[in-house]
C-alpha cells in the first residue's frame, strides 16, 4: 500500500518521495532498456549494411568477371576459329598459287 498514491497527491499533483525514487528507478530501467535496444537495432543495421556492401563488391567483381570471359568466348568461340582458319588457308592458297604463276612465267636456266 505504500507505493500507492494517497488521496491528498492525487488532488494536489505532488508526488511523494517513495513514489518519486520508485518512478526515477523505472525511468532508468527504461532508458537504458531504450538504449539497449538502440544499440542491439544499430548493430543489426550496421551489419546489413556491411552485408550489402560486400554484396555490392562481390557483384561488380562478377561482372568483371562475365565482361572478361565474354571477350574472350567472343574469340574462342568454335564458328569463329573456323573463319579465322579459312581465311588464313584462303590466304595460303592465294600465296601459293601466286608463286606457281609466277614461276611458270619466269624464264627457265
Amino acid at each position: 500500500m505504500g507505493s500507492e498514491p494517497k488521496l491528498t497527491e492525487l488532488r494536489t499533483g505532488e508526488i511523494s518521495p517513495e513514489l518519486s525514487s520508485v518512478t526515477q528507478d523505472q525511468y532508468s530501467d527504461t532508458s537504458k532498456l531504450e538504449r539497449e535496444k538502440f544499440e542491439f537495432d544499430k548493430a543489426i543495421r550496421t551489419s546489413e549494411i556491411e552485408l550489402k556492401q560486400s554484396e555490392a563488391v562481390r557483384l561488380a567483381d562478377e561482372l568483371e568477371l562475365k565482361k572478361r570471359d565474354a571477350l574472350r568466348s567472343r574469340w574462342t568461340n568454335p564458328f569463329i576459329v573456323a573463319i579465322i582458319g579459312a581465311l588464313l588457308v584462303g590466304l595460303g592458297n592465294v600465296a601459293v598459287s601466286a608463286f606457281n604463276g609466277y614461276s611458270q612465267r619466269s624464264p627457265r636456266r
